[in-house]
């Protein structure tokens, strides 16, 4: 059957379909991969794409990567479209050809249908180790791209359903964990496989030419909704800007700038005001700078609009020059552009966006600083390496809602899991001996901001290697509170060591740890919401009781008296409220 202008109903159905199959390229992915970054934090995304380079169904694991992702396609048409093959898959890892950075691996499976090149599957994930010097990926001292690991352009790494096992070896052998590596590869080649089989059972029920019209009015719909939001914002220029911790090979912050022209059902940001490009790694190529732009644009507009394709980015434009930190030239080093680098872009956005929507963008979120660990598990008797998702942050209040506990950075917009304790533990050489939440972590405000995670776990194993990264460790990069709310506490990480010394770490350092130290670790909390003062003073007991916020916090920020028996004193209240 072939329709020229689907109906409703039908397009209704095949999008949700075609959700589904990313899904289930998910599902894969999450059941056959061995590190626990793929399984239990899920860094990871799927998507599917249309022969034109379209992005028309993704996972939102990960929000960042899958939005850089159309840069990728472009780089892989642009040098096999004359001669993909089915039976094909390519891959690519470099920043600097449509990747966000080199830790990161884009896979790509062509669909062919009755002969025809129609689709492609994708899945995109952070590899446990790309070779290199970095622990997970992750090297502060780089000075250029080069020294963050082994980078490769659009290459076919599969031609008639075969592996170019010559190629793969030669990868593999560069790396420390080629097993965890090569298993995680593999997930993600099923996970293309899989989507590729069940596209084709769709197309053979449906017809090409049925697909391609509704998948039309898929990208034509998604684009009218978000020129109707962009009209909703008065024209003008608004100018916003942030900064990182530092870059990691400095203590400099680095600034990123963002310039917002609003005409009409056009949205333009032109990043050109931010710092140059800097010696360190943090640095923001033009496909992670334009995905960070998109990511601020979903969290400042409405929830309910569509963003799985490419339909939703057609009227916002970004733009920044070259040699900037928001597009470097190579090569210059990149691996914290997906972190610190997104969310000082990020927040640059809202705030420009805030003098625009003003009371519809929500409080900063809490910035990621995380240790990364490897090296050999005694109790497995493996190599092994471990981003440590435990240390989740909070997000910002909205000015309707209290900020949501241990969600995490923006970067994922709560789509990366905390890796479970018990499989912490026994995946790593870790005791946890606490894991709580951090009262006072969330700013105050009307709506509070979401709390951040304290966690102490102790390390069980010698020579293990340490990187401590991201930002959020200053109170000029703590999460910003909106409309009179208070910023949310910056982290705050520090090594106990056997001997009794603390030693705090910074973030973008390697860190020396030895068996019998403790990592202590006060994850950052969310901005604020509106006057603390405003807050309803039952929900200020409630936190109390609940052991979120503390009685002299509730006293002498939200101004309101609570016993020690949990019950609220109304006089004492009214006074220090001023009523």
């Amino acid at each position: 059957m072939t329709l020229t202008k689907p109906d409703s109903i039908l397009t209704s159905v095949i999008r949700n379909r075609l959700d589904h199959i990313t899904k289930e390229m998910g599902q894969t992915m999450l059941r056959t991969a061995r590190s626990p970054i793929f399984s239990e934090a899920r860094d990871f995304v799927t998507a599917i794409f249309d022969a034109r380079g379209n992005k028309i169904a993704q996972t939102s694991y990960i929000p960042i990567l899958v939005d850089a992702t159309p840069w990728a396609m472009e780089e892989f048409a642009k040098v096999f479209g004359d001669s993909l093959q089915e039976g094909d898959i390519y891959m690519l890892n470099d920043p600097y050809q449509g990747n966000n950075h080199g830790p990161d691996l884009t896979i790509a499976r062509p669909v062919f249908v009755d002969g025809k090149h129609a689709f492609w599957t994708v899945s995109k994930a952070h590899m446990i180790d790309i070779g290199g010097k970095g622990v997970v990926g992750y090297n502060p001292l780089s000075e250029s791209v080069r020294d963050e690991g082994i980078h490769f352009g659009p290459t076919r790494i599969y031609a008639n359903n075969e592996l170019n096992h010559d190629l793969w070896n030669m990868f593999r052998n560069q790396l420390t964990m080629p097993d965890i590596v090569e298993a995680d590869f593999q997930s993600m080649i099923g996970a293309v496989n899989v989507g590729d089989r069940l596209l084709r059972t769709l197309c053979d029920k449906q017809g090409l030419d049925t697909m391609m019209a509704v998948i039309d009015e898929i990208l034509s719909s998604s684009e009218a909704t978000m020129r109707d939001a962009i009209r909703e914002i008065p024209d003008g220029v608004y100018e916003g800007h942030s900064i990182t911790d530092n870059d990691g090979l400095s203590q400099r912050p680095v600034r990123f700038h963002v310039k917002c022209t609003v005409k009409g059902d056009d949205i333009f940001f032109d990043l050109s005001g931010s710092d140059n490009q800097v010696a360190g790694y943090v640095n923001s190529p033009m496909s992670n700078t334009a995905s960070a732009i998109s990511l601020a644009m979903y969290m400042c507009l409405d929830p309910d609009m569509p963003h799985s394709d490419s339909g939703v980015s057609a009227p916002i434009h970004v733009t920044a020059r070259p040699g900037c930190v928001a597009n470097p030239l190579p090569p210059a080093p990149v691996v914290l552009c997906t972190t610190a680098g997104v969310e000082a872009i990020v927040e640059a956005t809202t705030q420009a966006l805030g003098k625009a929507l003003g009371d519809r963008v929500p409080a900063g979120w809490s910035r990621m600083f995380i240790p990364n660990t490897a090296g050999f598990n005694p109790q497995t008797g493996r190599m092994y390496g471990e981003m440590h998702t435990i240390v989740r942050g909070g997000s910002g209040a909205t000015p309707t809602a209290d900020g949501y506990d241990t969600l995490g950075s923006c970067v994922s917009l709560g789509g990366m899991r905390a890796t479970c304790p018990e499989m912490f533990e026994l995946s790593t050489p870790f005791l946890l001996h606490e894991y709580r939440y951090q009262p006072d972590s969330g700013g105050a405000g009307e709506f509070r901001g979401g709390l951040g995670i304290m966690a102490d776990f102790e390390l069980l194993a010698d020579n293990i290697r340490c990187v401590a990264w991201g930002a959020g460790s200053l109170t000029e990069t703590a999460a910003a509170g909106r409309a009179g709310g208070h910023p949310g506490q910056p982290n705050r990480h520090w090594i106990l060591s056997n001997d009794g010394d603390e030693d705090f770490f910074h973030p973008n350092s390697f860190v020396t740890v030895r068996k019998g130290d403790r990592f202590i670790v006060n994850a950052g909390g969310g901005g604020g919401w509106g006057d603390p003062k405003r807050r309803d003073p039952e929900a200020v007991r409630a936190d109390v009781e609940a052991g979120i916020v503390s009685i002299p916090v509730a006293r002498d920020t939200y101004k309101v008296a609570v016993r020690r028996d949990g019950t609220i004193d109304p006089e004492a209240t009214e006074a220090l409220r001023g009523l």
